[in-house]
């Protein structure tokens, strides 16, 4: 296993956090709008934009989570002489 030191680990588990929090609050926003105002001429590019904020939040995580996973998995090479 590659060690990382602690202080990595734990900015990313930090940055995936505040992820989960903005994925969760863009779209509880998206909900809000939708249910107050419907999905009209005016509110249509607010929602794609919150959608596209949503997805790259989500697109975000995903990177760090498998960034983390395989650099956790990672076993060093053992280089065998003749």
């Amino acid at each position: 296993m590659a060690d990382l030191p602690d202080e990595t680990i734990t900015i990313i588990l930090e940055l995936q956090r505040r992820l989960v929090q903005l994925i969760n609050q863009v779209g509880a926003t998206e909900l809000s709008v939708f249910e107050i105002f419907g999905e009209t001429e005016a509110t249509a590019s607010v929602l794609e934009q919150l959608t596209n904020i949503r997805e790259r939040a989500t697109s975000s995580y995903s990177r760090l989570y498998n960034l983390l996973l395989r650099i956790s998995e990672f076993q060093p090479m053992l280089l065998l002489l003749p």
